[in-house]
């Protein structure tokens, strides 16, 4: 920045609720739509009552804080929808299966619906969830891994949400040659998030 380089930040955004520096730009997706995505579309499953656990990603990144915020704002409109628990699973397939055995155990038929901050976690609790024999949960994820969107077609995992990272790639390159032709350039370019489902999801393979 002192040099007069232009920045680009992508994906991972450093200055939180404030605007970018001058000479510094960001692009990627607002993460909490996403929340508010899967919140919405398991409304339109499960009904307006149920329980519901949220597996979170690492507590000091945006996605985690923001998937999990829009998650709650959504759920928080209906009074039957309990939120049962949240707990980090760090990411991590394993920490996401071990934590829904956990919860399988604590909760047992009151567990309705498993929301994850992303995909890994998602599959890892699905796998308990077979280990179980369990297969009336609901369960989403967030990134459309190819394994996710391959288990949201074999209609064992109810959705997953697009982070559209070649797009995200995309409008950051986009930035960058406006930037260096000139042209005038917002400081932020949001890329949109998409909600991938059994009636979409061969657009995603």
């Amino acid at each position: 920045k002192d040099a007069g380089i232009p920045l680009v930040y992508v994906n991972r955004n450093p200055f939180g609720e404030e605007e970018p520096p001058e000479g510094v730009y960001y692009v990627g997706s607002q993460e909490i739509i996403a929340g508010r995505l899967q919140g919405e579309y398991l409304v339109e499953l499960m009904g307006e009552e149920g329980g519901v656990a949220i597996l979170m990603g690492i507590l000091s990144n945006e996605g985690a804080v923001k998937r999990t915020e829009g998650n709650k704002e959504i759920l928080g409109q209906y009074e039957g929808i309990k939120i049962l628990a949240e707990e980090t699973g760090n990411w991590q397939y394993d920490q996401g299966m071990n934590i829904a055995e956990n919860w399988l155990t604590a909760y047992g038929d009151d567990l309705n619906a498993i929301l994850a901050n992303n995909d890994n976690m998602a599959i890892g609790a699905l796998n308990a969830l077979e280990a179980k024999g369990r297969d009336d949960v609901i369960v989403m994820g967030i990134d459309a891994i190819p394994d996710a969107v391959k288990l949201v077609e074999e209609g064992k995992m109810a959705a997953t949400v697009l982070q559209d990272a070649e797009g995200q790639g995309k409008g950051a390159v986009e930035i960058a040659k406006n930037i260096l032709e000139g042209k005038s350039q917002d400081a932020v370019k949001w890329i949109d998030f998409v909600l991938v489902t059994p009636d979409n999801v061969a657009d995603f393979k």
